[in-house]
C-alpha cells in the first residue's frame, strides 16, 4: 500500500471533531432525558459530569476553532 505525502496539518485542524463530539453529547443527553423523563437521584452526578465534560469538550471546539481561523499560515514562495 502506498500513501500521497500531503502537507502536515496543525493540531487546530481537527477543531470540528470536539465541537461535534461534544455537541452530540449534549444532545445525547438532551434526547434521553426528554424521553426518560426525570433522572434518578442516583443518576443526577454522572449527568451532571456528562454534561458538563461535553460543554468543556464544545469550548474547546471553539476555541481550536477560532485559533485554526486565526493562525498564520505560512506564504508559498513563488516557484
Amino acid at each position: 500500500h502506498t500513501r500521497a505525502i500531503t502537507a502536515a496539518r496543525t493540531t487546530t485542524a481537527h477543531w470540528w471533531k470536539f465541537l461535534v463530539g461534544g455537541a452530540g453529547v449534549l444532545g445525547a443527553v438532551i434526547v434521553v432525558t426528554t424521553t426518560i423523563g426525570e433522572v434518578d437521584e442516583s443518576m443526577w452526578w454522572p449527568m451532571m459530569i456528562t454534561i458538563l465534560g461535553a460543554l468543556v469538550t464544545v469550548a474547546a471546539g471553539l476555541i481550536l476553532g477560532i485559533a485554526h481561523l486565526t493562525a498564520r499560515r505560512p506564504r508559498n514562495a513563488p516557484s
